[in-house]
């Protein structure tokens, strides 16, 4: 008998410490310390002035209890893409959902513990001045 296809989600958010944790096989318009263009966490097709210092997270997570409850309860789970703005004091400003979980109250509740939760190492230009990042 065959093995049963595989059911792709990810109900609960987990936290890497790899610079490609999280990453996702799906292009998306984006930029980083090295310019702005297209693609996804391991290659893009972008160009522009910038330094060299990746991004990483530095605290902040979130946990099993803070699942939305109205979401729990009716067994809701799935994967939020998202995009969001690191200011120069490595804040999160803003956040975007590039694909629904197909579950609102998931993508809502990630925006808002990304932004409130999430300090992030600043990018900073060649020259070592902190910048914005995507």
């Amino acid at each position: 008998m065959p093995a049963p296809a595989p059911i792709v989600t990810a109900p609960l958010p987990e936290q890497g410490s790899n610079i490609l944790s999280g990453k996702a096989p799906v292009t998306a318009p984006g930029s980083d310390t090295r310019g702005q263009g297209s693609g996804t966490a391991a290659a893009g097709n972008g160009s522009g002035e910038g330094g060299d210092t990746p991004l990483r997270l530095i605290e902040g997570a979130i946990r099993d209890a803070d699942y939305p409850r109205a979401a729990a309860r009716v067994g809701a789970s799935g994967t939020v893409y998202l995009r969001f703005i690191v200011d120069v004091r490595g804040r999160v400003t803003d956040c975007t959902v590039t694909r629904s979980s197909g579950h609102a109250a998931l993508d809502n509740a990630t925006c808002r513990l990304i932004r409130k939760r999430f300090a992030i190492s600043r990018a900073r230009t060649r020259r070592g001045a902190p910048m914005p990042t995507s």
